[in-house]
């Protein structure tokens, strides 16, 4: 899998929205648009997210990936995309399908890959119908769209290989207990249908300005016996669904791993959860932005060093393709960019404003690592 950023400036989203789609039209086989925009509201995400399906849709047509929009800002452009697409010596099909008959998302583009020894499920923009309902209502609304698409096309919940979970105001109150605990504890309900014996996915639980809640996730199912899959764990860091009451005050623990790897004999990725300021399960006691992102790159660094996935039973090197970075308050991108581009020269990165899980916690990221 090949994964690209671009970015786009202007002042007519239409426009953006075109300029972005025209850069992404040198690719073959676009499996996964993910665009990231600046809303002012609810009604007006709306609008913004009809004229991306719009496009979308028009620009590809029967060739159309899966794709969503998530409201939050980019730093250092005015509307973004990380695009996903296959490596050129990709010998499998690519099967580019739209829901006609499922009942919850009739009209929901997606895309299955059949490569050798696996196949592969590829979703965007799962979501509740109405941006205001609670989050357990949203969240079990969008998690019934998983499971229907998950069940038509013969994959399995455990199958789940890497999910992306966006909520807007995360970390409010809504009936007295964090938004965030409300969709932990439905996540787990669903979960909880399956039997995780190669570990639970990789995921991200992040904020957004505004959109209520959305998912992506992508499924996996081996099929030959050259293909692995295993959770990596790192020793600097508790795994998340291992977290104490100490830290959980009363809620469930957030289903994912540290990372989640599929690999053959000639390769294989690795999708690194969101990674925050954190070491065994407690947050950085330092306000230092930049102290927090060196304490996050360096988690992410032995997550995917030799020595860590060698513990994981993968004897292959792990090198970084991309990086998103969220960031909690605007005006700490200089210092974090700088940081980035002093220490990461050549690394493609993407800079959001997102709220973060904890309150403490001014930094996350996430990537996407290749082995070889």
């Amino acid at each position: 899998m090949v994964c690209k950023f671009y970015k786009v400036n202007g002042k007519n989203f239409s426009e953006l929205v075109a300029g972005v789609l025209k850069c992404c039209g040198k690719w073959k086989n676009i499996v996964r648009l993910v665009f990231f925009g600046d809303t002012y509201d609810n009604e007006d995400f709306l609008e913004q997210r009809c004229e991306v399906d719009r496009q979308v849709r028009a620009f590809f047509g029967d060739r159309c990936p899966a794709f969503s929009y998530v409201a939050q800002k980019p730093l250092d452009a005015d509307l973004a995309v990380e695009l996903h697409t296959l490596d050129p010596w990709f010998e499998g099909e690519v099967i580019y399908k739209i829901g006609t008959d499922l009942e919850d998302v009739p009209d929901l583009p997606y895309v299955i890959l059949q490569g050798k020894g696996y196949r592969e499920l590829i979703v965007s923009g799962l979501c509740g119908s109405n941006l205001d309902d609670l989050v357990h209502i949203q969240a079990e609304e969008a998690m019934s769209q998983m499971m229907e698409v998950l069940l038509y096309e013969g994959f399995e919940v455990k199958g789940i290989a890497r999910q992306w979970n966006y909520l807007e105001d995360i970390t409010a109150m809504e009936e007295r207990v964090q938004r965030y605990r409300h969709f932990n504890k439905t996540r787990s309900c669903f979960y909880s249908t399956a039997s995780w014996k190669y570990g639970y996915p990789a995921a991200t639980g992040i904020g957004m300005q505004w959109g209520g809640l959305l998912l992506d996730f992508t499924a996996i199912d081996l099929q030959g016996e050259g293909w692995r899959s295993c959770a990596v764990d790192n020793s600097l860091q508790v795994a998340a669904h291992a977290y104490s009451q100490r830290v959980l005050k009363g809620g469930m623990t957030p289903k994912f791993e540290r990372a989640k790897a599929f690999y053959g004999e000639e390769g294989g990725i690795v999708f690194i959860s969101g990674t925050a300021a954190i070491r065994g399960e407690q947050s950085s006691v330092s306000t230092s932005v930049e102290e927090q992102l060196q304490m996050t790159m360096e988690n992410i660094d032995f997550l995917i060093s030799e020595e860590n996935l060698q513990k994981a039973g993968i004897m292959k090197k792990g090198m970084l393709q991309t990086l998103r970075v969220y960031l909690k308050n605007e005006k700490d991108f200089p210092v974090v960019k700088e940081y980035m581009e002093r220490n990461f020269k050549t690394l493609p990165v993407l800079y959001l404003l997102a709220d973060i899980c904890r309150e403490e916690l001014l930094v996350e990221v996430e990537g996407v690592a290749l082995l070889h």
